[in-house]
């Protein structure tokens, strides 16, 4: 018959309310969802009246299963009013008329048909995949479960794109229809004395909701006997013996554009014993869709999907995972393990960007987190960040300590997941889901399933192995200052440990959580002298366009070529990212040293920094400061720029024949301990006066002007002298430039026709790490440097090479390297001083380590 103006109004039993209408305008509210225009409803019921209504309460809490859809429109093979609980009988029956006939529904099952109820209406989508949540179930469960009465539904959709009238309610695993003997408890009924008297799939059972007890009625298939009082009020939400859990019927559309939906409900065989269908609002969206393994929960969206079914999104919605919103999908090709997730990555935009590519696990670890990950919420709700680890490598995200989660608040932009309890991971491959949303389907018990109403799903391959990581400091989330994502956590650089390939000799198993501010925990932890690829660097300065080589030794034994790349943040800004701070590839075909050179780019900061290198044998790996690589080794260095280091000598002599007159002029002497001189040559100090005028500094010490010095004295005129005469040659030093002077080294020959005095200091307290320590022996070389934590002291030091600061070189022994200058190939001995690092002067004498000397003495021949 045609739209009745017929209401009828049913009292709710139990938890289940049902009104019974055919009204359009009604009937069209209920089926309107997110995101479509629902017109035109109509209905057909035959001569039996009130078997299309609407219901709420189908999640209301109670005795049993629920429903499992909230509210929505309710079509029976009787009246409405029966499907409402208690399941107080086995048998309900409301109907019994011949008919009407649908076509359509005769493709899901050709028998008779009875109790026919059709509704049809159009809808206009706009997103690209429209979809209806759906319950089937019926009083034929389980006694007539692969027999001739099988009541059966169907959800019928033409329109544009789609060839004829398509069948949306099947489920999408094997995509069976929707009928008793599709859907079941796997057992064929007591009416088919055990047998298939029709054709019935068995294999379903997992969509299936028992709604009955362990009664005579089901045991033995007795029909038409009631229910005990105990069993009706254990089962008081439905009253159907079975049904199935929420499916959603989803078919892919064209926006816009309108198509026609028709609902088909029918008793198959007779019509006797009811059947129900529960319809939620229909609704349209655009899907973000994940792209692990089938096993994961990916299966591509074809016709249709059931609940709980693969993770997806509706997008359009401001809240996502990384800086890209998801990008609407079709379909999606799972990935086959091993190979890397990336199917979402190569379809238009790369929107999976919360992480850079694979993560990367170490072997045996029963602790894991990941700090940093970047989100979007752009919505008033706190939202939740979901993520999940296959740490066993069984194919699923189900295993206790598979999960992690963490609230999400409005406009935050980074969260931290950890996990634990999980099983320690042995080597290989594995898979990792993430999601963010607002929809509580999925917050309220995080799922890798379902369907979420916003957010997003990225999924990512876990390379499990044996990894070096690096060591340079990472102390905070993000991208801030001295955080350059070094850690297991945040999607540091890790490398899959290889033999045959690696930065120096040596490699070690790491967990990735040894960072520290030196950047040395890697040679502390595991083998000793992990990081042993760079053993020097040059002198980095603030001039930019200046190139720099880094000597770089690399062991490879392995086939193909590796390459080398490294990374200097030459602007301190806690990252390897910006121009010029990256070097060119290196490639490499062998074992042996190679050279990594740096332009240096604008605005380099001094201070101490960090370097970065990385060796691969894929270069794309190498070409990234971070993310994991499949093979080779990464070694994070401590290293200095210096800016403008400069400093100023002065060479003068300041005694001969300890200071007498010898014919010519008195020369002074220097008294650390007092910074006076001695008063006898108080005069003397006016010799500079007379010509002999320091290097230009305002910072000497006790300066007065450029030309005014107690600490600078000396005479460029000893005097006449003889053979056998001692002549003291003192070396001034200032560290005058804008930086610390790094790795100072001063070489001084001794005069022609003159030989060194190697125990002219004997007098003067030992030097540190001196051999001998007391008192006594060859020391023939003076050391004075400013100190604010001791007393100002001139060391003496021993001639020979025992590892203290200062050495003298006989006529003919090899040079150190820095001092290997053409000014120093005229050999007669050589004066030699470590001085490493000296900060620059600030001021006049401050701080006190800027300055001081070192003294020798040499007799003439």
């Amino acid at each position: 018959m045609g739209i009745s103006l017929t209401f009828i109004s049913t009292p709710a039993l139990a938890n289940l309310g049902i009104t019974s209408t055919t009204t359009a305008t009604t009937l069209q509210t209920a089926l309107q969802g997110n995101n479509v225009a629902v017109s035109g409803v109509t209905v057909n019921e035959g001569t039996t009246t009130g078997q299309i209504g609407t219901f709420t309460g189908g999640l209301t809490g109670g005795a049993g299963p629920v429903l499992g859809i909230n509210d929505g429109v309710v079509m029976v093979t009787g009246t409405v009013a029966s499907a409402a609980g208690p399941n107080n009988t086995s048998s309900i029956t409301t109907g019994g008329e011949t008919g009407p006939i649908d076509t359509n529904l005769a493709t899901v099952d050709g028998g008779q048909q009875f109790d026919t109820a059709i509704m049809s209406f159009n809808v206009v989508p706009s997103g690209n995949f429209l979809a209806v949540d759906f319950v089937f179930g019926s009083d034929e469960y389980n006694e007539y479960v692969c027999t001739i009465f099988n009541d059966a539904m169907g959800i019928f959709v033409s329109g544009p794109g789609i060839t004829g009238t398509a069948n949306i309610a099947r489920l999408s695993t094997n995509l069976s229809p929707i009928s008793v003997n599709q859907i079941n408890r796997g057992i064929a009924g007591a009416a088919s004395t055990g047998g298939t008297v029709a054709p019935c799939n068995l294999t379903n059972s997992a969509f299936y909701v028992k709604n009955i007890g362990d009664s005579t009625a089901e045991s033995t298939g007795t029909t038409n006997s009631a229910l005990g009082a105990a069993t009706s009020s254990a089962f008081t939400n439905l009253q159907y013996d079975g049904f199935t859990v929420p499916l959603t019927a989803q078919v892919k559309v064209i926006p816009g554009t309108t198509y026609t939906i028709k609902v088909v409900i029918a008793d198959i065989g007779d019509g006797s014993w009811d059947s129900g269908l529960f319809i939620d609002g229909v609704r349209s969206f655009n899907l973000d869709l994940g792209d692990a393994p089938d096993s994961y929960g990916t299966r591509p969206i074809d016709q249709t999907i059931q609940l709980p079914g693969p993770a997806r999104h509706s997008t359009g919605q401001d809240i996502y995972l990384g800086a890209i919103a998801p990008e609407a999908e079709d379909t999606v090709t799972p990935a086959t393990s091993p190979n890397a997730a990336n199917a979402d990555d190569l379809t238009g935009t790369d929107d999976e960007d919360a992480f850079g590519g694979d993560l990367s696990l170490a072997a045996g670890i029963t602790s894991y987190s990941l700090n940093g990950i970047p989100v979007h919420n752009g919505v008033t709700s706190t939202a939740k960040l979901m993520g999940w680890i296959d740490f066993n490598k069984d194919g699923d995200f189900l295993d206790a300590g598979e999960v992690a989660s963490v609230s999400v608040a409005p406009g935050q932009t980074a969260a931290n997941l950890s996990w634990s309890g999980f099983t320690a991971p042995t080597t290989g491959t594995s898979y990792a889901r993430f999601r963010i949303t607002t929809d509580p389907n999925i917050t309220v018990t995080p799922t890798p399933l379902d369907l979420a109403l916003n957010g997003e799903v990225e999924d990512y391959r876990v390379i499990i192995a044996n990894l070096d990581y690096g060591d340079a400091p990472d102390p905070s989330v993000g991208t801030g200052v001295d955080n350059y994502k070094t850690t297991a956590s945040d999607g540091g650089p890790s490398h899959v440990i290889v033999s045959g390939l690696s930065l120096g000799a040596n490699i070690d198993n790491e967990t990735g959580t040894f960072q520290n501010t030196s950047a040395t925990t890697d040679d502390i932890n595991g083998t000793p002298n992990d990081e042993d690829g760079i053993t020097s660097f040059p002198i980095l300065t603030t001039a930019s366009g200046k190139t720099y080589t880094v000597p770089a030794s690399v062991t490879k034994s392995v086939s193909g070529n590796a390459y080398l790349v490294g990374y200097i943040d030459f602007n301190k800004d806690g990252d390897f990212d910006d121009t010029g701070e990256k070097s060119s590839t290196v490639t490499v075909s062998a074992s042996g040293t190679q050279n990594v050179s740096f332009t240096t780019p604008s605005g380099i900061t001094i201070g101490d920094t960090y370097a970065r290198f990385r060796l691969s044998s894929t270069q794309v790996e190498a070409e990234s400061s971070v993310g994991t690589a499949t093979s080779g080794e990464v070694e994070d260095y401590k290293v200095t720029i210096a800016g403008n280091p400069n400093v100023l000598l002065v060479k003068r002599i300041t005694g001969v024949n300890g200071s007498s007159n010898n014919g010519g002029i008195f020369l002074d002497t220097y008294d650390p301990e007092t910074n006076t001189s001695n008063p006898s040559y108080a005069y003397d100090k006016n010799i500079i006066q007379a010509g002999l005028t320091p290097p230009s500094s305002t910072n000497w010490p006790n300066t007065t002007g450029a030309t005014s010095s107690t600490f600078l004295l000396g005479a460029r005129d000893g005097g006449n002298t003889k053979s056998n005469d001692e002549v003291e040659y003192t070396v001034y030093f200032l560290s005058a430039g804008s930086s610390t002077a790094k790795n100072v080294t001063i070489c001084d020959r001794i005069p022609r026709y003159q030989a060194f005095v190697p125990d002219a200091f004997n007098s003067l307290t030992v030097a540190p790490n001196t051999t001998p320590a007391s008192p006594g022996g060859d020391r023939g070389i003076a050391v004075f440097q400013g100190s604010t934590t001791n007393a100002d002291t001139v060391y003496g030091y021993t001639n020979i090479g025992d590892g203290d600061a200062a050495r003298y070189y006989p006529p003919g022994s090899p040079l150190p390297s820095a001092c290997t200058q053409p000014a120093l190939a005229e050999d007669n001995g050589t004066i030699v001083v470590n001085l490493g690092d000296i900060p620059n002067a600030t001021t006049p004498g401050t701080p006190k380590e800027s300055y001081g000397f070192l003294r020798f003495r040499a007799k003439v021949k």
